[in-house]
């Protein structure tokens, strides 16, 4: 019986050894990408969490990486270390985990426009967003921030939103011309009308009002649509 107790306790002893993590694997001991440099061209997307490596492996596969880029103009980091590639340049690309850091050069190269298109005429409501399309982009990767625009008024110039659409708003009533270049393709045209969105509901909430001497009340105008422009109507009174 003795005997059995003493290699009963022995196997609990081992079994809580067994059960004891293994100190070794509580901090990283390296972190480094595969490559000192890469090399993307704009709109390219590159996922960079299968370039590092940390080791012990056995940490490495638990631990939580947070990515950082030094330049977000050339391009940017997502939370999973899938780097997009932005505009012409260079960066640096970093990844950190429990107090070790590893970085590595990101390089982007230019992506020229080889086609595209615009619309030969466009109907755009005072200060409301419109975007202009660009069609028959090739590549389709391609970045609408190398198109080039020119316009008989300066005030009427469409601004590139988010990288992804070119937009025009503004409040100049009139008829202009907008020009598209790029590289040395022909350049692009687009008569562009500026116009002011009409009214087509028009009501208020009473249709008559009695008033004593010195007594007030207050009348509400109802106009539709929403964003019609409200410049085109006025208060008269026989």
């Amino acid at each position: 019986m003795k005997k059995l107790s003493v290699l009963f306790i022995a196997l609990m002893a081992l079994l809580a050894a067994c059960q004891q993590p293994d100190v070794s694997y509580n901090k990283i001991e390296s972190m480094e990408f595969e490559s000192d440099s890469y090399t993307l061209q704009e709109n390219d997307e590159m996922a960079m969490a299968y370039k590092l490596t940390i080791l012990p492996a056995e940490i490495g596969d638990t631990v939580t990486v947070s990515w950082s880029v030094a330049d977000t103009t050339v391009a940017k980091v997502s939370a999973n270390g899938s780097v997009e590639a932005i505009r012409e340049g260079e960066t640096y690309v970093t990844a950190s985990a429990m107090g070790v850091k590893a970085s590595c050069e990101i390089r982007v190269e230019p992506l020229k426009i080889k086609e595209f298109s615009i619309p030969s005429a466009l109907t755009v409501y005072a200060n409301e967003p419109t975007e202009i399309e660009i069609a028959d982009l090739s590549p389709k990767k391609a970045p609408l921030y190398r198109i080039n625009w020119e316009s008989t008024d300066k005030e009427v110039m469409p601004t590139l939103v988010d990288n992804k659409e070119w937009v025009l708003t503004t409040d100049k009533i009139g008829t202009y011309t907008l020009t598209a270049t790029t590289g040395k393709l022909d350049p692009r045209t687009c008569q562009v009308t500026v116009k002011i969105r009409p009214i087509t509901t028009f009501k208020l909430d009473k249709t008559s009002l009695s008033l004593i001497e010195g007594q007030t009340d207050q009348l509400t105008l109802t106009l539709a649509p929403e964003n019609a422009s409200y410049a085109d109507y006025e208060w008269r009174s026989p």
